[in-house]
């Protein structure tokens, strides 16, 4: 992308100097029209380009959530369960509790999500939808993918926290992370009200 906006700015800073010189050339239309059709090229080139950001991104590997002020990754489907029965307002209070302590929360739900919640199939968008939360927020992986699998790699990968109140034991041996103190935070969901387990260690540090 750069390198076309650099060509381009070229193109154009050159374009009145080189009209000049082919005014009085032979073949004068062709040769302006046929430098109007590079331009016109490597504009359209930088336009598609611009448009194809997002997916250019993530084909090399670039993960918007990542660059949020304070990511915390969140288990939907078992936070959606700490007032009991499956509830997307409880996790919409735990969300918004997040949020006031200064976090962006990112939110992993197993494919199996909207038919507990809504009794259809439900993909990431249509539960960043529901939970109020940009779409790149909310993930629902694939049939046949475990949310867990994915919360862990991405926590333990990136050294971020996960909200849950799973334990992970069939995971410890490749993750044995989750028996770190603090790296998963655990509460419940009490008529309106979120109690952590450890409040303590959803502090965020104190900037100098």
């Amino acid at each position: 992308m750069h390198f076309f906006s650099f060509l381009l700015n070229g193109l154009l800073i050159s374009f009145v100097p080189v009209v000049r010189l082919l005014w009085d050339h032979p073949n004068r239309d062709l040769a302006l029209s046929g430098l109007a059709g590079v331009i016109y090229a490597v504009f359209g080139a930088a336009l598609i380009l611009f448009a194809l950001r997002p997916f250019l991104r993530r084909l090399r590997g670039k993960d918007q959530s990542l660059e949020a002020a304070h990511p915390i990754l969140v288990d939907g489907s078992n936070v959606m369960h700490w007032g009991g029965a499956p509830n997307i307002f409880v996790l919409i209070d735990v969300l918004k509790d997040l949020k006031m302590q200064g976090y962006t929360p990112l939110v992993y739900f197993d494919a199996n999500v909207g038919y507990k919640l809504f009794d259809r199939y439900a993909n990431g968008r249509f539960m960043a939808q529901q939970l109020m939360l940009p779409h790149w927020q909310v993930n629902v992986v694939p049939s046949g993918t475990i949310a867990d699998e994915t919360l862990l790699e991405k926590g333990t990968k990136y050294g971020i926290k996960i909200v849950t109140n799973d334990r992970f034991l069939d995971w410890q041996n490749r993750f044995p992370r989750v028996n770190d103190h603090g790296f998963l935070i655990k509460g419940r969901w009490t008529q309106g009200a979120i109690l952590w387990r450890f409040p303590q260690d959803l502090a965020l540090p104190v900037a100098a």
